[in-house]
């Protein structure tokens, strides 16, 4: 009895493993490059006058 017991109380929590889905590699290469790419022109629009950012400009378009 108590092997029964113990059998249906396994089972009872015993899940399949949930497998996820899995991002092709070429993907992550993709928008890892990408992502750099965004970083690197930020960073050279940090360092640049003239291509700095007016977030006055964006603020105002925005309603602010």
């Amino acid at each position: 009895m108590t092997q029964h017991v113990q059998q249906s109380q396994q089972s009872q929590f015993a899940q399949p493993a949930q497998v996820k889905p899995r991002v092709s590699t070429w993907l992550r290469v993709t928008l890892g490059v990408m992502l750099v790419v965004v970083l690197v022109v930020g960073f050279m629009g940090y360092l640049t006058p003239a291509m700095r950012v007016s977030w006055e400009a964006i603020a105002s378009m925005c309603g602010f």
